[in-house]
């Protein structure tokens, strides 16, 4: 044996681990007969609930079945209701965003900078409203205000003859009629380039709200499901 072991055992520390691995093990065995009949009666609610749930599931009928997808549906477009004709719950206050929020996270602004700069009274009309922090159907609101100004900010489109020239190509050029119509289309096509790409932000910035929305008539489900299940379970408490 070392100088080490018989350090060790000159201090007692071998007497001490056996004597703690006694008493750890004297107490496990001791604990034994109390944790094995609690996990045995554990299982036995278990199995008792699983059977519980299979019978259920097997009275279960089309017709309870479609009721059930019903109520779940009238409560997700009373939810959906409440989010956009406006609420002051606080969960629906809690979801609001200021405009630069929305912006931030939904896309960008609509009105561009070289859109403002064209128009400083549209762009004005666009930031109406952006410091309050806003949900639900007044946030779409405020959405919509921002398109309408960032629409009536785009600049005019401007047609020059040669890209009447271009477009034509071998046609008949002389015919005034002919080279209106090409004028038109040309006026047409970029107008609409133009409003596409608005369009396009918009999309965007609408799929954002209605997320907001979404995520609000999911946290009202989950909590109305929550109070009926904290219901039932003292219901069956009091009954117990």
């Amino acid at each position: 044996r070392g100088p080490a072991a018989a350090a060790a055992a000159g201090l007692g520390v071998t007497r001490l681990r056996s004597f703690l691995e006694e008493l750890l093990k004297q107490r496990y065995l001791r604990n034994l007969a109390y944790i094995v009949p609690q996990l045995q009666q554990a299982c036995s609610r278990a199995s008792m609930q699983l059977g519980e749930v299979e019978q259920i599931l097997e009275e279960l009928t089309p017709e309870q079945l479609r009721a059930v997808c019903g109520r779940s549906a009238l409560r997700f477009t009373a939810a959906l209701e409440v989010a956009v004709r406006g609420s002051v719950d606080p969960a629906a206050k809690a979801l609001g965003q200021t405009l630069q929020q929305e912006q931030d996270a939904g896309g960008g602004a609509l009105l561009t900078a070289a859109a403002a700069a064209f128009g400083e009274a549209e762009a004005a009309a666009a930031e109406d409203g952006g410091e309050a922090s806003l949900f639900g159907g007044a946030q779409y609101h405020r959405l919509m205000r921002e398109f309408h100004a960032a629409v009536r900010a785009l600049p005019a489109v401007a047609v020059l003859p040669e890209d009447v020239t271009n477009a034509m190509g071998v046609s008949a050029q002389d015919d005034p009629m002919h080279v209106s119509r090409v004028a038109c289309a040309i006026a047409l096509r970029r107008s609409a380039e133009q409003l596409g790409a608005v369009v396009a932000r918009l999309f965007v910035r609408l799929q954002h709200v209605m997320r907001r929305m979404l995520l609000y008539v999911v946290r009202q489900e989950a909590s109305q499901l929550a109070n009926q299940a904290a219901e039932a379970a003292e219901a069956g408490a009091t009954g117990g």
